[in-house]
């Protein structure tokens, strides 16, 4: 579980200021940053006791992808195999914008 604290941490960090955007919603709809990552906390949640929702993971959504992506949450990560923001915050296509870096060390292009 420490791995995932860091990166809640880390996300917590690196949201944005203004508003973004929440799953299932349009470019023009907002939502706060806390709203946010409360999502994520509950998609942890899911994580951590096995029952997860998979939520985006459909050929419809792919479709909705193909003119426009709206990530809700911005994710600085890293790049082991073992800790993949989507299932450890229970994401779907398109719903985070995710940065992995190798041995937790970014630079300011990745930032």
């Amino acid at each position: 579980m420490r791995i995932v604290r860091l990166v809640v941490i880390t996300l917590a960090l690196l949201l944005p200021l203004g508003s973004i955007l929440p799953l299932g919603h349009k470019a023009d709809e907002k939502v706060t940053a806390d709203s946010a990552l409360a999502e994520l906390k509950a998609g942890n949640d899911h994580h951590v006791a096995h029952r997860y929702q998979h939520p985006h993971e459909n050929a419809e959504r792919q479709r909705q992808l193909v003119a426009e992506q709206n990530p809700h949450a911005q994710i600085l990560s890293c790049s082991d195999s073992r800790v993949p923001p989507e299932i450890i915050f229970d994401q779907g296509l398109g719903d985070l914008f995710v940065v992995r870096v190798a041995g937790n060390v970014a630079t300011d292009t990745e930032l």
